[in-house]
């Protein structure tokens, strides 16, 4: 118990002393969406009550069947499921989503409907990677349901993690998503430790962004973590475009004898937005940061490890939209063996596959404006989307729909 009281005190100090903290029973890094798509089915199988799926994207694909089909079998054993899917990200796959879900007893609605005369919602968007089995089990991350995350089409499946929380701790975690799910989102939901209500020496903080609720806790604990930082980062990132105060604390970690790697997406499924990265590469290597890039696959992992002490893995984009427009849920551990795991995988298994970007950068004069143009361009687009949240002027009972059934 004074081990625990220590690193607890410590974890207090250096990290996250505005925001409360929980433990788990265990917590697992899972890597990649071939073994996240099996936990996820053992998952299913197991639960006995009641699952909570949140996802930005669900597919009509082969993946996205396998699922329905896994949930539609647990809800005929009597489970109670409640599903919530984006209404931008799935909006192609929302007819079959409401043919298999609504026949079949599931709770099934949309967040924000990318048309609706209630509300016009283009950048808030339901970004969760979410699933609690029985409030004992939950996968986090950033791995949505389709083909190009299990790599069962004909796509190499995409690099990304999540993680396996075990505990009381998945009870907060569900209702977080009760409070999507009941329309409830504007309520403010108490973020309190109990130790009561929790088990185990791991300590996971659950933290949210939703610029509309005064949430900002995921960049906050970014900021606060780089700006503590001893020996090391490792940040693994898709869609990198930070703001100038995220820069500016990398830059500073490094010049005082940190050791930054940075591994983003060589890549991408938006290429222009790999292009208004690559304009920041000049200014991170100034600092001796070192840049890779993943180049078997798209990255879209969300992944960083401060001082082999602290992880964090989720939804978060570091960039202006997740920052501020898209509702997020990342979950970080304060956990040593947890960190040096990750950092191990980091290590002997994505930077051999990656390429450094070698320092200096030569580039001409055009290539140089061309990049400014369009890390302008990019980071204009960002931020306009977040001028539009999508919440209607009276209840935000309409930003959603449901059944027709119900």
């Amino acid at each position: 118990m004074a081990t625990l009281r220590r690193i607890k005190s410590e974890f207090e100090r250096r990290y996250f002393t505005k925001y409360n903290y929980w433990r788990a029973a265990s917590v697992k890094l899972i890597k990649g969406g071939e073994e996240y798509f099996r936990t996820l089915g053992a998952l299913i199988e197991k639960s006995k009550h009641t699952i909570y799926l949140q996802t930005y994207i669900f597919e009509n694909d082969e993946t996205g069947k396998w699922v329905a089909q896994k949930l539609m079998e647990a809800s005929q054993r009597g489970v109670t499921i409640d599903i919530v899917v984006d209404g931008f990200g799935s909006y192609y796959s929302i007819p079959a989503l409401k043919s298999w879900f609504c026949s079949s007893g599931i709770h099934f609605r949309i967040f924000a409907p990318l048309f609706s005369w209630a509300s016009f919602s283009i950048g808030r968007r339901l970004h969760h990677k979410i699933v609690v089995f029985d409030s004992y089990f939950a996968l986090v991350g950033g791995i949505n349901i389709a083909n190009k995350y299990s790599g069962w089409g004909k796509e190499q499946a995409w690099l990304d993690f999540a993680i396996l929380v075990e505990g009381r701790v998945c009870e907060q975690i569900q209702k977080i998503c009760e409070r999507i799910s009941e329309k409830l989102i504007l309520r403010p939901l108490p973020d309190i430790f109990n130790p009561a209500s929790a088990e185990g020496n791991i300590l996971v903080g659950l933290r949210q962004n939703d610029r509309l609720r005064n949430k900002y806790q995921i960049a906050s604990s970014y900021i606060r973590a780089i700006r503590n930082a001893k020996s090391s980062i490792w940040i693994v990132a898709s869609y990198f475009l930070p703001g100038a105060k995220l820069k500016r604390l990398l830059a500073k970690a490094a010049r005082r004898g940190v050791k930054v790697k940075i591994i983003l997406s060589g890549i991408s499924d938006i290429p222009l937005f790999t292009k208004a990265t690559s304009y920041l590469y000049t200014y991170l290597q100034k600092y001796g940061i070192d840049i890779y890039q993943w180049e078997k696959s798209v990255l879209h992992a969300k992944i960083a490890v401060v001082d082999g002490t602290w992880v964090t893995v989720g939804s978060f984009n570091l960039n202006h939209l997740s920052a501020y427009a898209s509702i997020e849920f990342n979950v970080d551990v304060f956990n040593a063996e947890f960190a040096n795991e990750v950092e191990e995988h980091l290590q002997k298994v994505v930077l051999p596959a990656c390429r450094k970007i070698e320092s200096p950068i030569s580039l001409g004069l055009a290539q140089k404006l061309q990049l400014k143009i369009i890390y302008t361009l990019v980071r204009l687009i960002l931020r306009i989307l977040t001028l539009f949240p999508g919440v209607p002027p009276k209840r935000n009972r309409a930003a959603y729909q449901k059944c027709a059934s119900e």
